[in-house]
């Protein structure tokens, strides 16, 4: 989420309302949606890409980003004006991660109801006022060639500087550890974890895999969702 430079400073979004539907009347400039003073509420989308392995893909915004630049996040997009979805998800993947675009992917929501994200940020002049939906894709590729293709066929360094899948013990880890590095810290990186979490509860193919077995059972023999300790090697 949050603004971009270049181009992308020239995009519209939709108001909407409370409800999630689209506001009557004309969309407004993506930098105006998250000034301070003009904040409004707008739709965005998550996306958990995972590999065969159930690798994530993490992210590092470029250090041109006016939101979280040089911070750690996963793909992202904002709604366009009157966009669904489904619609959003396949425009990030074709705009983001369009080495990825030839694959057959399966692209679906994560099977919870959109949330809010309110979060200001510590510059002071900008804040996020977004409902977000979490949609998994899920790539017909091994981590490793998956990252191959990533690696041959990145045009564009506008966004990111840096794409990497990760485990989902070591991305949990990470998220605690050192969720400073994040974006928009600390509510999304505590809003991830949570989600990872879940990715790993609602789908039995992760937990045979053993993906991120670790974290799980350390979540359910502490009964709060997260480790008491912070500090643990994986």
């Amino acid at each position: 989420g949050g603004g971009r430079h270049c181009h992308c400073m020239h995009e519209m979004l939709q108001p909407v309302f409370h409800n999630g539907t689209y506001r009557p009347g004309p969309p407004i400039p993506i930098d105006v949606a998250h000034r301070m003073d003009t904040a409004t509420a707008h739709k965005g989308i998550w996306l958990f890409v995972l590999s065969e392995e159930y690798d994530l893909l993490i992210l590092k915004r470029s250090s041109g980003m006016v939101t979280c630049p040089n911070k750690l996040s996963i793909v992202g997009e904002h709604h366009s004006p009157h966009e669904t979805d489904e619609q959003c998800a396949h425009r990030a993947i074709s705009e983001e991660l369009p080495f990825f675009t030839t694959l057959s992917y399966s692209a679906r929501p994560r099977g919870v109801k959109p949330h809010w994200f309110i979060h200001d940020y510590q510059d002071g002049t900008r804040r996020d006022v977004s409902l977000i939906s979490e949609w998994l894709v899920q790539l017909p590729l091994p981590t490793a060639k998956a990252t191959a293709l990533m690696r041959h066929g990145r045009a564009s360094q506008d966004e990111a500087s840096a794409m990497s899948f990760m485990p989902l013990s070591s991305t949990i880890h990470l998220l605690r550890s050192k969720s400073r590095a994040f974006c928009a810290f600390p509510l999304f990186p505590s809003l991830i974890v949570r989600s990872i979490l879940q990715i790993c509860q609602q789908h039995t193919a992760i937990q045979y895999q053993g993906a991120c077995e670790y974290e799980f059972n350390q979540s359910r023999r502490d009964g709060r969702g997260r480790s008491s300790s912070r500090g643990r090697s994986e």
